[in-house]
């Protein structure tokens, strides 16, 4: 989970010259900044889990701020190795979100094939609740 994690915070900060009435440079300060998405920077799992949602808290107000007009724009920034590239945000962004679920598909793999049955992963689930 610390590799979404940091992943996130990594492309997060590449997103900073996107515009929007958001201050993402801003609330991005208050977590670390991160160069590889090998960094382990919590202790305990707990402590990743405060961090997640206020990170995730940041995401939602940042994505729900940007207009429309920005998804058709282009985006510049570096990879972790230097490397530039200038890419439609809309996929980019998509790209994004589609890495956290990946892994996080992953984890619930791993989870299920334990034998641990005491998680849902139905999104209705707690939306009915």
């Amino acid at each position: 989970m610390i590799h979404i994690y940091t992943c996130d915070l990594m492309w997060l900060n590449r997103f900073t010259n996107i515009h929007s009435s958001y201050d993402l440079a801003e609330s991005l300060s208050k977590f670390p900044h991160l160069t590889s998405n090998s960094t382990h920077c919590f202790e305990a799992l707990n402590e990743l889990s405060a961090s997640r949602k206020k990170l995730d808290r940041v995401i939602a107000d940042w994505v729900n701020s940007i207009s429309d007009i920005e998804f058709d724009s282009n985006v510049v920034y570096q990879n972790s190795s230097g490397t530039e590239f200038f890419e439609p945000f809309a996929s980019v962004l998509l790209h994004f979100f589609n890495h956290q679920t990946n892994h996080r598909g992953q984890v619930t793999t791993l989870i299920s094939q334990s034998g641990d049955k005491s998680y849902c992963t139905d999104l209705l689930a707690p939306i009915g609740k």
